[in-house]
């Protein structure tokens, strides 16, 4: 696909990745959420952002509600592990030996 309109190629990298939903603004706020959850002061992530106010910055950090769903991802991750059930039993099987 020739890179000659932004949006189409991504709606195409949607599209391809079965992503719904997903506006190309929202990796600014992803962005300020992954690096407020690396425990970054608020001030760094104003000025990586180019925001002119922490007031605004704050609205782009969505920490806590970051890291309640990379945990909901990770626990569906390991639920839906092909073998994941073989993995229980194994270590079930061990801890009683």
């Amino acid at each position: 696909m020739p890179f000659d309109n932004i949006y189409k190629a991504w709606r195409a990298i949607l599209g391809s990745a079965k992503l719904e939903d997903f506006r190309f603004h929202d990796l600014r706020h992803h962005y300020a959420s992954t690096l407020e959850f690396m425990n970054l002061p608020l001030d760094v992530i104003r000025k990586r952002l180019g925001h002119s106010s922490l007031k605004m910055t704050s609205g782009y950090t969505h920490g806590e509600r970051f890291r309640d769903r990379l945990q909901d991802q990770a626990v569906i991750a390991i639920n839906s592990h092909s073998n994941f059930d073989a993995l229980e039993s194994s270590y079930q099987g061990a801890a009683a030996e």
